[in-house]
Parts: C-alpha cells; structure tokens; sequence
C-alpha cells in the first residue's frame, strides 16, 4: 500500500479529527471497523487511521498524552520515553539555543522544548511533519522542526545538540554506530563544530576509541529495562566517568558510578541476603563495582547475582531475604513449594537454560496462598535455588 506525505497531511488535519476519534472510541471489532472507514475514507486514510489508534494505545506506556501524538511504528520503537527524556533533558543549558538532530517524532524533542528553544531536525518528511504536529500540540512554542540531513546542520548556531542516529539506515537493526546515520566518521565531524553533544546509542553499542580519554558514558534504565546508552561529550563530559541510572515514571533518577576495572570477588556461600543489580548497572558492567561499594560478592563467577550477610538498602538494587537454599531439582522444589503452601512464585535466573514462566507454572503450589521468589543460578559445578523472599526492588 503506497501512503503519501498527502495521506500524512491529512491525518494531522481537523478533517481526521472525527475519524481518530470514533475509531478510537468505538467497540466494533477490526472488519466492522474498517467496513466503516471505508465508506468514506481511501485505503492509505483508513488504514493511517486505525495504526494511529494501535500506536497511540501503545505509545501511553511511553507518553503521559500520547492520544494527542502522531506516531509510526519505527518511530514509536525508536523514541526516548518520556521519564528519560526528561532526566535527560535536565542536563542542558536553559540559556542557549539546542539542536536535536535525528529526533523521529520527539521524544527527546519535546523533554528539550519544554526546557529551551530547541529545533528538531529528521530527514524523514512523514516523521518531522508528525514531530512539528506533536510538539504544537503539547503548546511548544519555542521549538520548530525541519526536514533535512543531521550532518547539514549549522552546530555552531547552537550551544549544545542530542542526536540518535538512525540504528535501520538498511532496513536491518545495528546496535553499532559504525553502521548507523550519521555513522561514528560523520559524527566526529560534527562534534569538531560543535563539542558539546548528547550521543544516544544502544546499550550494547560501543563507542570510538578518542571518546574513551575524557567522556562520560551513562547506562539508563526505565520500567524495568535498560534502554539507551548516552555518550556526554564536551562541557556535558564530566571526566571518565561510567555511570548507571534508573529512572522512574516521574523522571526523578538514581545513579551509581564506579570503576568498570573493579575485581571480582566469588563468595564462598550463599549469605543471608541475594541481590540483584539494576539492568543499566550489568549493562554498564558496574556489577563489581556496586558490589563493592555494597560490600557484597557475587553468588558464582560472571553471574549478576550479589551475596551478603548484612541487609543493604540501594535504589540500583533488588533486595531478597534467602529463606533455603537447595539443589535445582524440579521433584524436590516442587515438594517444597507444596510443603510450605508456595503458590504465588517469582522465578528469576541467570546462568541456567531454563524458562522462568514455564517453572512457575510446574513447580508452585496450585492451592497455596503463601508467597516467594526462586533464585535460579550457577554454583560452582552445580545449580543452585535459592527459596527467597521479596524485599525490595530497584528504584
């Protein structure tokens, strides 16, 4: 099916106004609904309209108003959520003009907007006309979008930029950015304009190796996954640091930052208390390192599971009491579980071919009331459980 630039002018227009809303609002299913659409509607028009519907119902998981955004399927995937984007956005000057190149339809757009005047730039005309449309919508005045290359921005009109190249430049995902647009070569030109720059890349991605002297380089976290990497290039570069962050529905973050070089440490046993990092901090590999400042270890080598006899409270920390710990063997857990009446039961592992979902369903109790959470990991040349109990989780 061929859409036009029209066919996205249009939907951004009163006139599908009517249109958004009924199909939004509207209990018939999805063949009554496209029978009604196309009584009065092209075949692009109907069906930009209820993807729209799908996408924004999607999107709220990302946007606080997300019924009043414009989104594609690419762009919904790609786009900073909104509590990163506005941790994010909180590291930029309020007293001087950004770029957000590459913005898709405003993620970081709108977070920077709402902070500074700001131009957002995409070289897809469908995503910026959706990007400009988003950001008056949410009453932006001071922001604008233009449709056009990143690498042809004038930098030097601007005292600071974000940019997130385009990671499908082929169709295919890269999380590299040598294989992004702009790739890392086109990038260093740009920071030689202009230094000071907010980079976002994949969490696995790496980085060239002339960033690594002075930069800094944050894992971020958000409902309950990390998300994006950000390299702080410039005046936003505070030394060589590695940091790890999780950020919550409101925005508000915490952080944690340390030496990636720390020395892992084994325990010999399993102590009274198991941890478990935050995703950005494994991603970030500050597991060592929290451990430390935690005064923890590890349960068993390269397993991202803390061990400890003292309780320790931190927001990059998930926190359970060990209750037993046995043999992984699903005879003998099962019994436990209906022994101690278990029939709500978390299962988390690391290190061990196994399907969490399918254990839960196998080995908890299928009347009992009582709770807890089954630890699955490595230990030594076995594979232990760990029979534990909830306490906290990262912030």
């Amino acid at each position: 099916m061929s859409i036009s630039l029209e066919d996205y002018s249009w939907l951004v227009s009163a006139a599908a106004g009517k249109w958004l809303s009924e199909a939004g609002s509207t209990q018939q299913d999805l063949v009554g609904l496209t029978r009604l659409l196309r009584k009065d509607l092209s075949q692009s028009r109907a069906h930009l309209v209820l993807q729209q519907v799908e996408l924004r119902r999607r999107a709220r998981a990302k946007f606080a108003q997300a019924d009043r955004m414009f989104f594609t399927p690419t762009s919904l995937e790609q786009s900073t959520d909104e509590p990163i984007a506005k941790y994010k956005s909180g590291k930029f000057p309020r007293d001087h003009a950004v770029a957000d190149l590459c913005c898709g339809i405003g993620g970081d757009l709108l977070a920077l907007g709402g902070r500074t005047a700001t131009t957002g730039v995409d070289a897809g005309a469908e995503v910026a006309l959706l990007a400009a449309e988003n950001c008056r919508r949410l009453g932006l005045s001071t922001t604008s979008v233009r449709c056009g290359e990143a690498t042809e921005f004038p930098l030097e009109s601007v005292g600071a930029w974000h940019i997130d190249p385009d990671r499908r430049p082929d169709g295919s995902r890269t999380s590299q950015l040598a294989f992004g647009s702009p790739d890392g070569e086109a990038i260093a030109r740009m920071l030689s304009r202009q230094e000071t720059a907010a980079i976002k890349l994949a969490p696995a991605a790496t980085w060239p190796q002339e960033w690594d002297v002075a930069n800094t380089f944050e894992w971020i976290q958000s409902r309950g996954e990390c998300r994006q990497q950000v390299a702080w290039l410039g005046e936003f570069a505070d030394h060589r640091r590695v940091i790890a962050t999780v950020v919550d529905a409101d925005g508000v973050a915490a952080s944690f930052d340390g030496d990636t070089a720390t020395a892992s440490v084994v325990a010999s046993r399993v102590g009274r208390f198991c941890y478990e990092p935050a995703a950005a901090v494994i991603a970030a590999h500050l597991t060592d390192a929290l451990a430390a400042h935690c005064d923890c270890q590890r349960v068993a080598h390269q397993i991202a599971y803390l061990t400890s006899d003292n309780e320790v409270r931190h927001p990059l920390l998930s926190a359970f009491e060990v209750l037993d710990c046995l043999p992984f063997d699903h005879k003998q857990l099962r019994g436990y579980f209906r022994q101690h009446g278990i029939g709500h039961l978390e299962v988390k592992k690391r290190g061990v071919p196994c399907n969490p979902a399918q254990l839960q369903k196998q080995l908890a109790a299928k009347h009992g009331e009582a709770a807890a959470t089954l630890i699955i990991s490595p230990q030594g040349t076995s594979t232990m459980a760990l029979v534990a109990k909830r306490l906290t989780s990262t912030r």
